[in-house]
C-alpha cells in the first residue's frame, strides 16, 4: 500500500511537472508573439519622415500661373481675354471678376469712414491716413463727417461684374527642387476656374460663389503635395504628387501648409490728367475677383542601413529582454507553488 502510494505521488508529480512545462512555454510563446506583432504595428505606424531610419529633406519651389478664356463686360460690350483680366504675383494669379471706375479729383471733401459731431473729433484723429487722403481735424457739421484732404469723388461710382467667368482655365506650373540630392520634380496643372471654386464651396453653384463676393476677393489656395522617395543603390527617386483646394482664411486647418501663403483683397489701377482749373485729377479703377495662390508641401526621404539595422536591433534585444523576463518569472512561480 505504502508503494503504490509513492507510486500515486511520482505520478503527480510528473503530471504537475508536465503541465509545468506546458504552461511555461505557452506563457512564453505569448509573450514572443506579443512581441512581434508589437513590432509589427510599431513599423507600420511609422513615419518616414520620422523613422531614424531614413532622411527628410524639405524642397525649395516655385511656380507661374497662365489664365486662358474670355469674359464679357455686359455695360460696355467689351470682351476681355485671360491676359487682361490676370495679374501675376510671385507664386500666386489675380483674377478680376468685377471692378469699379471712379473719377476723383485733389481737394477736401468728407472721409466717409470718419464720423464726427464737432471738431474735436476730428482732430482726437491727428493726421490718420485714409484711402482718400488725410483728416483736416475740421467736421462737416451737415454730414457729420471729417473732411479731408486729398482725392474725392467727382463723378458717381460705375460698378460692373464681368460675365462668362467660367468659361476661364488656369494652367500652373511648378516645380520642387532638393538641393541636397540635386533632384528636380515639376508638374502642370490645368483646371477649369469652375471646378476650383466649386470644390472649395461644394454648397453652391459658381455664379452664387462670384454673387456673394462683389466687394471682395476670394483668395483660394491650390495645395500641392510632393512625397519622394530615393533608392540609394540605384539612385533613383520615385515620386507621388496630388492637389488639395481650399479657401485661404482656412489654411490653420491645414497643418502642411500653415503660413506659407498670402492674401490679397483688392488690386488697382490708376490714370493720372490735369483737369480744369488745373487740377490734378486720376482714374481709379479697383478690382475684385479670385486670387490663387500656390502652397506646396514637398518631402525627400531617403533610406539609411545603418539606422535601419539600429532600429531592427533595438527590436531583437526587447524580444530577447521579454524571453528572459518571461522564463524568470515562471521559474520563481513554480518555486513557490513546490
Amino acid at each position: 500500500a505504502q508503494e503504490k502510494t509513492i507510486g500515486i505521488r511520482e505520478g503527480e508529480i510528473g503530471k504537475c511537472k508536465a503541465a509545468t512545462q506546458v504552461i511555461t512555454q505557452i506563457v512564453c510563446r505569448l509573450v514572443q508573439l506579443g512581441v512581434v506583432i508589437y513590432a509589427c504595428i510599431a513599423l507600420s505606424r511609422i513615419d518616414p519622415g520620422e523613422d531614424s531610419a531614413h532622411k527628410s529633406v524639405f524642397g525649395e519651389f516655385d511656380s507661374s500661373f497662365r489664365v486662358q478664356g474670355y469674359a464679357l463686360d455686359p455695360v460696355y460690350k467689351v470682351v476681355y481675354d485671360g491676359d487682361d483680366l490676370s495679374r501675376e504675383y510671385e507664386t500666386s494669379v489675380f483674377i478680376t471678376t468685377a471692378y469699379t471706375r471712379m473719377v476723383q479729383q485733389q481737394g477736401i471733401c468728407d472721409e466717409s469712414r470718419a464720423n464726427c459731431q464737432t471738431d474735436t473729433d476730428c482732430k482726437s484723429l491727428g493726421n490718420q491716413s485714409f484711402i482718400g487722403g488725410i483728416v483736416t481735424g475740421k467736421c462737416n457739421l451737415a454730414t457729420q463727417k471729417c473732411l479731408m484732404n486729398g482725392w474725392c469723388v467727382s463723378s458717381p461710382a460705375e460698378f460692373h461684374r464681368l460675365e462668362t467667368m467660367n468659361s476661364f482655365s488656369v494652367v500652373m506650373d511648378h516645380w520642387v527642387r532638393f538641393a541636397a540630392f540635386r533632384e528636380v520634380v515639376s508638374d502642370v496643372l490645368t483646371v477649369s476656374l469652375s471646378e476650383i471654386i466649386t470644390s472649395v464651396f461644394p454648397d453652391r453653384t459658381f455664379e452664387e460663389t462670384l454673387a456673394s463676393a462683389l466687394n471682395e476677393t476670394l483668395n483660394i489656395a491650390v495645395g500641392v503635395e510632393w512625397e519622394c522617395y530615393r533608392n540609394v543603390w540605384m539612385s533613383k527617386t520615385h515620386c507621388k504628387h496630388h492637389y488639395t483646394y481650399f479657401q485661404l482664411p482656412s489654411l490653420h486647418n491645414k497643418p502642411k501648409f500653415k503660413g506659407r501663403a498670402k492674401q490679397i483683397s483688392t488690386t488697382a489701377s490708376t490714370s493720372y490728367a490735369v483737369g480744369p482749373h488745373k487740377v490734378l485729377m486720376r482714374n481709379l479703377t479697383i478690382a475684385t475677383g479670385i486670387h490663387l495662390t500656390t502652397v506646396v508641401d514637398s518631402k525627400l526621404y531617403q533610406f539609411y542601413l545603418i539606422n535601419f539595422l539600429s532600429t531592427v536591433g533595438s527590436f531583437i534585444g526587447v524580444f530577447i529582454a521579454a524571453n528572459t523576463v518571461a522564463y524568470l518569472f515562471l521559474v520563481y512561480c513554480v518555486k513557490i507553488k513546490r
